[in-house]
Parts: C-alpha cells; sequence; structure tokens
C-alpha cells in the first residue's frame, strides 16, 4: 500500500490507507503542525498529527509502498457515516474553539 513513513524527532509514523494520503505542514496563529490524512475502503477518514513542531525539530518524510502491519494507529479515526460521532465531533470542536476564546 502506498504511503509516508514519517520520522520526526526519532519517532517514526507510517501512514497508509487505501485512497492515498495527504501530507500538511500548516501554521495557524504561530503554532506549526503536521499532519497525514487519508480515507479507507469503509470511507473513514484517518489522521496521524504531530502538533506543536518547535524550531529544530527534525523530519523525513519518504513515499514509499508500505506492508499493512507496519502502519501505525492514526491519532483519530471519523466515521463521516456515523451521525452521532459527526455530531460528538462537531461539538467538541465547537467547545474547543470557544474555550480557546474565552467564551
Amino acid at each position: 500500500m502506498k504511503g509516508v513513513e514519517i520520522d520526526y524527532n526519532d519517532q517514526k509514523i507510517c501512514a497508509a490507507t487505501a485512497s492515498g494520503i495527504t501530507f500538511l505542514i500548516s501554521n495557524k496563529e504561530g503554532e506549526f503542525k503536521l499532519s497525514a490524512t487519508g480515507e479507507d475502503e469503509k470511507q473513514c477518514i484517518k489522521v496521524w498529527n504531530i502538533e506543536d513542531l518547535q524550531i529544530g525539530d527534525s523530519i523525513t518524510v519518504c513515499y514509499k509502498d508500505i506492508n499493512p502491519a507496519e502502519i501505525t494507529a492514526p491519532t483519530y479515526v471519523r466515521d463521516v457515516n456515523d451521525e452521532e460521532s459527526e455530531n460528538k465531533l462537531m461539538l467538541e470542536m465547537y467547545q474547543k474553539m470557544k474555550k480557546k476564546l474565552g467564551l
């Protein structure tokens, strides 16, 4: 299965799904984050996150064939077909944003 192997400060994360992987480094309000995301055959979205990148962190990304047994467990899995799960996720995101905004 095609995917990415991410070496981050001596940690190794193997991320792969049947549909492929999107790899992203983002900077929001001075916080750098790394994520790899893909959708599996059941249309569940799998996300691998590394948050709070710091200056001097070492990141190596290698696109390669990955044995399914070597895939790292995702940070979380989002089942877009499960309405209850989606509602819970939206509520958690709302609560997190509300807290961040001090409301």
